[in-house]
This record gives C-alpha cells, structure tokens and sequence, in this order.
C-alpha cells in the first residue's frame, strides 16, 4: 500500500456562512479563503459581493461592492497569485456578446484594490475578442484565460496578460485541441497546466512549449468516479479533488469525495463523504492541509448554507495552537503573550468582524 492509499481525511467541523451561495467562484491564500460572485438568499434575492474567511480565527469579512467597481462583479472568474487576488469580470448580457470588461486585484493582507484592465472602445488587435471564458488562472507573471470564441463554439482560444506590461498576447497551441465548452476546471503543476477530462484521460498544456498532450489516469481495484455533471473540484500543490455533482436529469446527487495525483495520475476513493448528495458547490484547499466545502444544492433543490472542513493531511502544530488561540474566548489575553511578529502575521484588527457587523 502505498501512502496515497493511506486516507486521513475526516471532517473536523461544520458551520454556518453568510447567505446561501450558488454561481460564485472560490480561491486560497495562506490561511484565506476568498469567495466572490453572486449569492441568493432565502428570498430569492441576489447580491454581489467579495467574502474573506480567516480559516485560523473564523471570521469573514465582507467587502461590499463599491460604485467605481461596478463592472467587476459581471459573471466574474477569479485566480490567486502571491497574496492578491485576480477578478476577471465577463459582461455577458442575455442575447448580448461576452466581452472581458475588467481585471482587478485585490491583496487581500491590506484589502487594496488595483485596476488592471478596463476593455475600452479603443481598437487593440491584441486583445481578446467576444468570447466566453471556460477557465481563468495565473502562472508566472501572467494571467491566462481560456475558452471559446462568441461566434462559435469550434474556436478554442487561449489568452494571456501579462502584469508587468499590462498587455494582451494570443497563445498558439500546437497539438490536438480539447474543447473549452462550459466551465472547465485545472491547475498549473511544474509548468504543465492539467485540466480534467471525466476521469480516465487527462489533457496536459505545456505553458513553456504552448503543446497537448493527453495521458491515460490509473485507479486502484479499477475503481473511477461514476459519470456526473455539476461537481466540484479544488487543487493542493500535487494532488486535485472531486466531490459531488448530479446526473443530467437531477435525480441523483452524489456526496462521494476523490483524489487524484498529479504525478502518477492516480485515482483513490477517500473513505469520507459529504454529509448529503451536493452540486453546484464550490471546494478549496487551504495550505494543502483542509479541504474547504461552501454552499451549493442538496436534495429536493435546496440551497446549503454550510461551510464543510475536511483534513486532508495534519496541519503544523503552529497552526493548530495560531487557531486555538484565536477561537478562545480568551484570545485578546493571549495574544499579548505573542511576539508582535506572530500577532501581525494574524492580521486581527477590529475591522475583522462577522461580515452582519
């Protein structure tokens, strides 16, 4: 047995979240877990906003949308590099042509905004034309979106921008193409971006030779995950995972959880579950050690207004005491016994409150 095999995965607690979240995009850094885009609440109202959760303390904290980032909340898609935050809004009007309208960011450790990108009436032959955008990630300076252009779903495109430049560049893709139909999930693993395909194959981008490749995925016993649409999917720094996700016709959910690796291309089925069949959910993992679970659809089309923390690997017992003592009734005592290099790192101010304050 080898130590993939061995799953230590358990879910450790389960709380509440503001509003009940579907069609919203999730990102980590550090201890932070971003979420932006639409949430409904029980009313049927919708709302645009960013959330920060401090997975050490427990708290959120809300940014509300300001009037001078008005076009940043349309049908955004968000990535992570460094401590900043990339939003990619999509103006995407019914019956209307998609157009990338802006890209921001956001450091999350000073919550300050930078605007990037404004798509303008001015002619640029370098930018993206209409499109609908599949997937939005970063890699070495660079943003990359991928998708399908407005006027056909045949034409498969790749973009990237560049941040020290501010500028756009066509990517050439040599080999055979995947489609970019839909919402499309991957990360960027030694310069090899690798999207899934329904678990038995994996399409491989190489970032330095801009070339697909397409590698065969094993499992143990021959087990894979059973065919599914709407799951959810989050990415350590070697391994992605699957959970959820309902047949086309939306009368099974699946609360089953996978795990592949990036080097063997290995599927294991881990031996926990989510508490209820779920879809259209989004997951997140937090320094390779938590998996992260929030909102989605259970049964009989209703909304989840949870947030699920599964251990994946055991967290440093740095960690372990930084949390311990920021959920203590008792934390403003202890943290006068830390070294301010430690209470800094925390980042806990009184503006760090519940996102109803």
């Amino acid at each position: 047995m080898d130590s993939y095999d061995i799953v230590m995965m358990n879910l450790v607690n389960e709380q509440t979240v503001p509003g009940t979240r579907v069609y919203h995009c999730i990102v980590s850094i550090k201890e932070f877990i971003i979420i932006c885009g639409r949430y409904q609440d029980m009313n049927g109202a919708t709302y645009d906003d960013l959330s920060i959760y401090n997975t050490i303390s427990g708290v959120w904290k809300q940014l509300r949308r300001q009037i001078e980032q008005e076009d940043i909340w349309r049908d955004p898609k968000i990535c992570a590099l460094g401590n900043k935050v990339f939003i990619c809004s999509v103006e995407n009007h019914y019956g209307g042509v998609p157009e990338i309208s802006s890209i921001v960011s956001l450091d999350v450790s000073y919550t300050t905004w930078v605007n990037l990108y404004t798509n303008n009436e001015e002619h640029d032959d370098n930018k993206p034309p209409p499109m609908y955008v599949s997937l939005f990630f970063s890699h070495n300076g660079s943003l990359y979106i991928m998708g399908y252009s407005a006027n056909s779903y045949e034409i498969d495109i790749i973009y990237m921008f560049c941040l020290e430049k501010s500028i756009w560049s066509f990517v050439q893709q040599i080999g055979e193409t995947p489609k970019f139909y839909g919402q499309m999930y991957g990360t960027v693993f030694k310069n090899l971006y690798k999207p899934t395909t329904r678990y038995k194959e994996v399409k491989i981008f190489d970032l330095l030779t801009n070339s697909w490749t397409i590698r065969e995925t094993s499992s143990k016993n021959k087990l894979y995950p059973h065919g599914r649409a709407n799951e959810s999917y989050a990415f350590s720094s070697n391994c992605a995972y699957m959970s959820g996700g309902s047949t086309q016709d939306l009368t099974t959910y699946y609360c089953d959880i996978w795990r592949i690796d990036f080097e063997t291309l290995k599927w294991v089925k881990l031996d926990y579950f989510h508490k209820s069949g779920i879809y259209q959910h989004i997951m997140s993992v937090v320094n390779d050690s938590y998996l992260y679970n929030v909102g989605g659809w259970v049964q009989n089309r209703r909304f989840s207004t949870t947030m699920e923390r599964f251990v994946i690997r055991p967290s440093s017992l740095y960690h372990i005491c930084l949390e311990s003592i920021c959920r203590s009734p008792n934390m403003t005592k202890y943290l006068k016994s830390l070294p301010m290099t430690i209470v800094d790192e925390l980042n806990i101010n009184n503006n760090d409150s519940s996102v109803n304050d």
